[in-house]
């Protein structure tokens, strides 16, 4: 997801300034400008495939902003609801499933502070407001504030103390904004980057020495500022006297996702060894995504297919080898790697660590455990707080001591020549009550169990309670509901966060099965496809003996696509 947030001083007059060219070389999602100082009339912009929310001022030549975006969103809200304030076109937000998006042109304090005390009312109403909807949903809002918060933001404070956009009452009301619940995201990246100004005065020549000020900005709710991965501020782009800012997605997180999945990293897991190093072939530029197809190659470098070749017509019991044998007539790839092979889950947990940053914006996150292995079992996943100490272990449990016996049991089936299974409880928080519903292919509980049942060594999903309904009566499976801090939850979550294929706000939770791994050095009854007579064979090569621990990266990968799938992303 991409946004952009830029003051044209003027759309009229950008237009003739390379704003098109501009606009088509950023290809942002959300494109927010601020002084458009048009009326709807006066400009005409064929944008395809976005539409176009334009809030103008009352007075014509003045102020006014609009956003262009590709994603309808459900509600659109123009000003902060004080009759006295909005007749401006100052801020138009944008409501959607998981967040708001909005864009504000702050009042100027002018020179010698004359409309201090309107901008002051501006910043408590605006500050009121964000914090309103901050209650219901994560915010993400951008635009020119017309302030300075530090002295690292502008190129000579001492001169400039007092002034509008540099005085203590405008300083202190952007710390209290802050101080609300929300965090800029430039500053919160960059903490020491000086130098970096969105906007120059047109005099002495300001903006060829950079004697600038950062008065445009990307401000979240504190929980989304994890999910910024870069906030730049693109200074060669001219046509105003601001320049514009934006937020962009990480890609080195498909990276970080890749690693805690790969091979070779402990003795629980198999000893092939694979850098898994990602490679992105199309659909980044320059460090930023382009709405192209994003194309990443994941290279085997450390394969054995000669390992596989005793066992080509003679079927590993609980593996595809059959199957796939019978399905492709005798022609599939049996080398290892193939499309019933582990390996795939590499290029899932890539699609999955992209999503996972999609679903950031909208603030919501996706964790996992393993619950068990071979019958010993981890602690309840029970807060969305401990999944990232969770995803920094390379054992990945709740409680270390039965994570130690987990690894125990692995070792003791790996030094008897075979395989454990094990479970996985994953939990997707911050999904909206009422996405989804019970008609087929629009089911939660089916869309999430499509992508599961595509892990190759996935055999059940069981969500909320799960099999454990069938030992209950209905007054102890119900979840009864209450009020919390305004909004509708549940006590309990025994249903998983759906109710009648439709998500009902709380946590969307399921305990996915991993079978044992079929390929173990243990004597096995099969069959010689090309004789049809009944043989045995022990099978060679480099096999995890219990896949579990490796597979949570692929789970939660999993569950992000589904749920951007329940989003619509």
């Amino acid at each position: 997801m991409k946004l952009i947030s830029w003051n044209v001083n003027g759309i009229r007059a950008c237009l003739q300034k390379g704003f098109e060219d501009a606009f088509h070389t950023l290809n942002a999602d959300f494109f927010c400008l601020q002084e458009t100082k048009a009326q709807p009339l006066q400009v005409e912009l064929d944008l395809p495939g976005y539409r176009q929310y334009w809030y103008s001022a009352e007075k014509k030549g003045y102020s006014g902003t609009a956003i262009f975006t590709r994603h309808e969103p459900l509600a659109v809200t123009y000003g902060v609801g004080v009759e006295e304030l909005d007749h401006e076109g100052r801020l138009i937000t944008l409501e959607y499933p998981n967040c708001f998006i909005a864009t504000c042109y702050t009042p100027n304090a002018q020179d010698g502070l004359k409309r201090l005390d309107h901008r002051m009312a501006w910043d408590d109403a605006f500050r009121a407001y964000l914090v309103s909807l901050d209650r219901q949903k994560p915010v993400i809002v951008c635009g020119d504030l017309n302030v300075a918060h530090q002295e690292i933001d502008l190129k000579n404070p001492g001169p400039n103390r007092g002034n509008a956009g540099f005085s203590d009452e405008e300083r202190g009301k952007f710390t209290e904004l802050l101080q609300a619940g929300f965090t800029d995201t430039i500053r919160y990246r960059n903490p020491d980057l000086a130098g970096a100004y969105s906007w120059w005065s047109y005099r002495f020549h300001a903006r060829e020495k950079n004697a600038g000020w950062r008065i445009d900005y990307f401000l979240v709710s504190d929980r989304l500022r994890e999910s910024v991965a870069a906030a730049p501020i693109y200074q060669e782009i001219y046509g105003s006297d601001h320049c514009p800012v934006g937020l962009e997605l990480d890609l080195e997180a498909v990276q970080r996702e890749l690693d805690r999945r790969k091979p070779g990293q402990d003795p629980t897991a198999t000893a092939r060894r694979e850098s898994d190093t990602v490679q992105v072939l199309s659909g980044v530029f320059e460090g930023k995504t382009i709405g192209a197809p994003l194309a990443m190659l994941i290279p085997n470098s450390d394969q054995h297919s000669q390992d596989y070749e005793a066992i080509r017509y003679t079927p590993r019991p609980g593996h595809g080898d059959y199957a796939g044998f019978i399905k492709s007539q005798g022609c599939q790839d049996y080398r290892g790697g193939g499309h019933f092979s582990g390996r795939l889950t590499a290029p899932l947990v890539a699609a999955g660590a992209v999503a996972k940053q999609a679903l950031a914006l909208r603030g919501v996150r996706v964790g996992a455990h393993i619950s068990s292995i071979y019958g010993i079992t981890d602690a309840s996943l029970e807060d969305a707080g401990a999944l990232e100490a969770v995803a920094a272990k390379p054992f990945p449990v709740l409680d270390d001591a039965k994570g130690e016996e987990m690894r125990q049991a692995i070792l003791e089936a790996k030094n008897e020549q075979d395989s454990v299974g094990g479970a996985i409880e994953c939990a997707v928080f911050g999904l909206p009550a009422g996405l989804g519903a019970p008609d087929f292919g629009r089911n939660v509980e089916g869309i999430f169990a499509q992508h599961l049942f595509a892990v190759p060594a996935v055999k059940g999903v069981d969500f909320g309670a799960g099999v454990a309904f069938s030992l209950m009566r209905g007054s102890e499976a119900n979840d009864p509901f209450e009020v919390k801090d305004g909004r509708v939850v549940t006590k309990t979550n025994h249903a998983g966060g759906v109710n009648g294929g439709v998500t009902n706000g709380m946590p969307v939770t399921f305990e996915v099965t991993i079978r044992p791994t079929p390929s173990i050095a243990l004597p096995q009854e099969s069959v010689d496809l090309r004789t049809g007579e009944e043989t045995e064979i022990e099978i060679k090569g480099r096999h995890d003996p219990c896949i579990v621990p490796r597979a949570v990266p692929v789970i939660e990968a999993a569950a992000a696509l589904a749920a951007c799938e329940v989003l619509g992303i």
